[in-house]
């Protein structure tokens, strides 16, 4: 989501319409354009601000392509264009184009009042000019971008691999310096080619940085013409400080220290692979060598490690929520960088290889995601809601080719034959009850996991597709009438009562939750369309950390005197027994009696659901209240069950409860669903 400032909420709210204007930025400085001149010359610098735009064209800002395939935005970027026009009738940007060119330049485009400051205005793009056209209206095509790195690099930038020849005695100029990430000692063959750097003394570089070492865990092995090589034939450098490179690396954050095998005898024209574990976290802490093994983490490191974008390019709690989903589900990565590539593209097969994505947010933030068929609200924050009142919804479509109920995979990628070595299509990870309604269907070609390396992280990324995927889900354009949920992004999450529609167990999907997938702001209108992929459900678990108090404590505190206390006075609460409470307070201010009433909550658990929402019941009952048992009125479902009632036990076992049944409270409790096999 944008950070929007309250006041500028409160204006919006009120009905009031932001203006836009445009900066970009050349090498003379900062120039801003608008409809209206009165925009605050201050945000554009000394250049001044001009009312020369047109038109701003449309923002339409999208993860998912209306035509894709359902997986398109897991495996392709995404990018955000815009065309301006501006007036040129007086041949204004004719003259100025010749001595202060505009292509490749920085242009951003804000959202705010001319009345407030710059800092309360919303970036809604980022990117630079790609093309001008000049006539008496100048037309400027713009694409997204991220931010720069301080050698000017941008996502779209390519990454060049160091050659061979920055040393003095290779086999073949030409050939690659590998970047190696994570666990590749799967098979029973070498993963990846070692360049010969040295044909003279028979060295070969294993990775083009240091990597894990043998003592700490690496167990490397050595191929020669597919034939494995005896460790007595060659010795493992995992961090060796050969021959300074010419010239040396431009952005290395190991300085030229490499992996190297170095052999007894020379190897001739052999291929010479490997197979081993990858680069480790620099700097060494106390804790010693310690693998890059989260796939997050690689994608950190490439970017700020083998290029020098700074941690400033992420969206900081997005990464974070990716971390903790890839360690939640013990996926296993690894994988090798071994050619030249847009750096969009690498870190895209990356972050697809997990169910996970990168795109720019509106203020150019990198985000990266992992998903598994969840939103867990305790991270993504609360989603925003979009009313009845002020929205229409315009379409509501399933799509028969988005319904995928198995779900073959291609992994363990071969960098020495440039194929995968594995695949699996197993049919114990497919969904019978979808087939059995809609037929076998599988996605337009395999998935490809091209830094998957085991068979148990595919099947769980399968199992996430179909348990995702197996029923159709619905897409609905939503157009809000206000522009008072501007601050809503693509990739966030939405509450949508979409009355009209209706699941498969004959409930109206009220309050659902829905990703936003495409958003199309149209500021003179003061209107915006919103794109919406339906969430099958959400994870309501809090973490481990945050689990919330049973009771809650009703204080009724009796006037006290005011007491002059000292510097650095303490209190101290320490809960004595389940209905009273004795606070101690020190350094001469009076103990205070504290009279306290516990009240318990009823939650219902989903107990394995892979549909609709548990109940939520907002009471809190004192103890030896009277319950009564909700109903199944979130439309839990559970593939190959059917719901029967609540139980006490999650395994059944306890005491069931119909909807509408009676029970007497005396602590907190948890009703579990209760299902059975179809």
């Amino acid at each position: 989501m944008y950070r929007l400032p309250i006041a500028t909420h409160n204006r919006i709210v009120r009905g009031e319409i932001p203006i836009l204007y445009m900066v970009i930025t050349t090498h003379f400085g900062a120039r801003a354009y608008a409809k209206k001149s009165s925009v605050a010359p201050a945000l554009a610098g000394s250049l001044g601000c001009l009312p020369r735009v047109l038109s701003f064209g449309s923002f339409d800002r999208t993860l998912v392509p209306k035509t894709a395939d359902i997986l398109a935005a897991y495996t392709r970027k995404q990018q955000q264009h815009v065309s301006v026009k501006l007036d040129n009738a007086d041949a204004y940007f004719s003259k100025l184009l010749g001595k202060e060119p505009f292509l490749a330049r920085p242009v951003e485009i804000y959202c705010g009042f001319e009345d407030e400051a710059a800092a309360n205005h919303i970036k809604i793009f980022s990117g630079v000019v790609s093309q001008v056209s000049v006539g008496s209206v100048l037309t400027i095509e713009a694409d997204e971008k991220s931010f720069n790195s301080p050698t000017g690099k941008t996502l779209d930038s390519t990454f060049y691999l160091r050659r061979a020849g920055n040393y003095a005695n290779p086999l073949n100029t030409a050939d690659l310096l590998p970047v190696v990430y994570g666990d590749l000692t799967d098979g029973t063959e070498g993963v990846w080619v070692l360049p010969c750097i040295d044909k003279v003394n028979f060295v070969y570089c294993y990775a083009d940085h240091p990597v894990l070492s043998v003592a700490a865990g690496n167990a490397v092995e050595i191929y020669s013409a597919g034939v494995l090589v005896d460790p007595a034939d060659y010795v493992f450098n995992h961090s060796h400080d050969f021959e300074p490179p010419d010239p040396p690396p431009a952005v290395h954050d190991t300085g030229d220290d490499i992996a190297t095998v170095t052999f007894t005898a020379d190897q001739g024209e052999n291929v010479i692979t490997a197979r081993g574990k990858g680069k480790i976290m620099l700097p060494l802490t106390l804790a010693g060598e310690t693998p890059i093994a989260n796939i997050v983490d690689m994608v950190g490191d490439f970017l700020t490690g083998e290029n020098d974008f700074t941690a400033a390019i992420f969206e900081a709690t997005a990464k974070a929520k990716a971390v903790q989903t890839f360690d939640k589900w013990s996926y296993v990565a690894g994988g090798v960088i071994h050619q030249d590539g847009k750096i969009w593209d690498i870190i895209t097969s990356m972050m697809s290889s997990f169910l996970g994505s990168a795109y720019l947010n509106g203020d150019g933030k990198l985000v990266l995601e992992i998903d598994d068929g969840t939103i867990d609200q305790y991270s993504a924050g609360v989603p925003a809601t979009l009313p009845k009142q002020d929205t229409t919804m315009n379409s509501a479509v399933l799509r028969y080719a988005d319904i995928i109920n198995q779900c073959p995979c291609n992994y363990r990628y071969s960098y020495v034959y440039g194929q995968f070595r594995s695949a699996t299509d197993d049919t114990d990870h497919a969904d019978g009850i979808s087939q059995g309604v809609y037929g076998v269907k599988k996605p337009s070609s395999p998935y490809q996991l091209y830094w998957s390396r085991t068979l148990a992280t595919v099947q769980a990324v399968q199992d996430t597709i179909v348990g995702k995927y197996a029923d159709p889900l619905y897409e609905i354009e939503i157009e809000d009438a206000t522009l008072k949920r501007i601050y809503v992004d693509v990739g966030d999450p939405i509450t949508y009562s979409a009355d009209f529609l209706y699941d498969r167990n004959g409930q109206a999907m009220m309050d659902a939750t829905w990703k936003v997938i495409s958003v199309t702001p149209d500021f003179a209108a003061g209107k915006i369309k919103f794109r919406c992929l339906q969430i099958a459900y959400r994870d309501a678990v809090p973490p481990a950390a945050e689990t919330p108090w049973d009771g809650t404590l009703a204080l009724m505190i009796p006037a006290i005197p005011t007491v002059a206390a000292p510097a650095l006075t303490t209190v101290e609460e320490t809960p004595v027994a389940p209905d009273t409470v004795a606070l101690s307070v020190l350094a001469d201010v009076p103990t205070v009696s504290v009279s306290t009433i516990v009240k318990y909550k009823v939650t219902y658990d989903g107990n394995g659901n892979t549909g609709g929402t548990a109940p939520a019941d907002a009471n809190w009952y004192a103890g030896g209240a009277t319950v009564t048992v909700l109903g199944n009125t979130g439309a839990l479902v559970k593939t190959g069950y059917t719901w029967t009632c609540w139980n006490t036990a999650a395994d059944g076992s306890g005491t069931d409860y119909d909807p509408a049944d009676t029970f007497v409270l005396s602590a907190a409790a948890t009703l579990y669903a209760k299902w059975t096999a179809a």
